[in-house]
């Protein structure tokens, strides 16, 4: 595949002539273009983007001055398309052949994550919500839980709960390669990012003070009670709000907690010293592990819920940061010995084997992986290695 320009690339998947990676490779440079400013593409369509491309393409031909101002930026990168680079902060590819390795380096690919989570009852009972057929899946002291068609679990009040069973409490629990929505009594709702889990009275919506507890990642969209509020108990930190869209990322491997603010306003408290901070949208907090919180005034909150909406974004993030988050939707392991100091900026789709998104990586530079296969107990699990 040896493209000289976008243009090349444009035409060649109008035709129908591209191949996979040169489709994936002109989603990434659609998606950055997307960022530039306004293009009639938003980033729902983006995410359907083979079904949207041509649109998208049409849109990026009609808007020249666009263009110019984005190929302005390419003037120190002669013939090259743009994708994904470490460093700079552009996103480039060189215009001589990718090495993509088809051969050993990939044998042993792997899918990405799907839909599913587990749901722990108030008496232990445990159900694997990818198993389970849609409909009523439990019903315990009034609450009836219903798994919909489209994957969602949704909690409905049938009626009063009994004294001894209002302090009953679910936990909702995402293995690596797993999310999962869940629509919580009180109709609030829920994305559950990998390797994630929240616990929540089965009773939330009367409850005088609604909280919940996660560990992981997840994004809320709360509705609004002002005589109820909302609390998320998470690493550290108890997030208050009244009616709002945020995300929490409160992972224990990664260095900070982060909560980032679409919506509304929200209450911030560091648990340890008692120190707050009332976030606006737009803004971010990050909780380090010594209880510090910092407010992050502008920062692209979009950036925090990319993986809600389908694809991983990355904004200067170091190697090991990209590595931790493949690991959680991939379900593999990653050699960690002498890993580089690189660092990325770019999107890639999170519907894609791990074998592409390791392609996307390699684009950048010195850098290869591996994917092989451990054999421990009779167990096979996938390792990336670094080479």
């Amino acid at each position: 595949m040896e493209i000289k320009n976008i243009g090349q690339l444009l035409d060649k998947v109008r035709s129908g002539k591209s191949s996979a990676e040169e489709q994936v490779l002109l989603e990434a440079w659609l998606h950055q273009y997307n960022m530039e400013g306004p293009t009639g593409l938003s980033d729902e369509d983006f995410l359907n983007a083979r079904a949207n491309m041509l649109h998208a393409i049409n849109q990026a031909r009609l808007h020249p001055v666009k263009r110019t101002r984005l190929w302005y930026r390419l003037a120190g990168i002669a013939a090259a398309v743009i994708l994904m680079v470490f460093g700079a902060g552009l996103y480039y590819y060189i215009n001589h052949k990718p090495e993509f390795k088809d051969g050993a380096g990939y044998s042993n690919d792997v899918s990405p994550g799907r839909q599913g989570a587990t749901l722990t009852l108030a008496n232990g009972k445990t159900i694997r919500l990818t198993d389970a057929v849609s409909g009523e899946i439990a019903k315990e002291a009034g609450i009836s839980v219903t798994k919909t068609a489209d994957g969602q679990l949704i909690y409905e009040m049938k009626s009063p709960m009994e004294q001894e069973s209002k302090q009953a409490y679910n936990t909702l629990t995402t293995s690596r390669g797993e999310s999962y929505i869940l629509i919580l009594p009180d109709r609030s709702k829920v994305w559950l990012n990998a390797a994630s889990s929240l616990t929540y009275p089965a009773n939330l919506g009367e409850q005088k003070t609604r909280k919940v507890r996660l560990e992981g990642e997840a994004y809320f969209e709360i509705s609004k009670n002002k005589e109820q509020p909302f609390k998320v108990e998470s690493r550290g930190q108890e997030v208050e709000v009244l009616g709002t869209h945020f995300n929490i990322n409160s992972y224990a491997d990664e260095r900070t907690v982060t909560t980032s603010l679409l919506e509304g306003s929200v209450k911030v408290i560091a648990e340890k010293n008692m120190n707050a901070l009332l976030l606006k949208p737009g803004q971010q907090s990050r909780l380090s592990g010594n209880a510090e919180l910092d407010l992050m005034p502008n920062v692209d909150v979009e950036e925090a819920v990319a993986w809600k909406k389908g694809y991983f974004q990355f904004n200067g993030e170091d190697l090991h940061a990209v590595m931790r988050q493949l690991t959680r939707w991939y379900n593999v392991e990653v050699d960690m010995v002498n890993m580089p100091h690189k660092e990325f900026y770019g999107a890639i789709r999170r519907d894609v084997k791990l074998s592409q998104v390791l392609k996307m990586l390699e684009l950048t530079g010195k850098i290869n992986f591996k994917i092989e296969v451990e054999n421990s107990q009779g167990y096979e699990r996938r390792k990336i290695m670094i080479r």
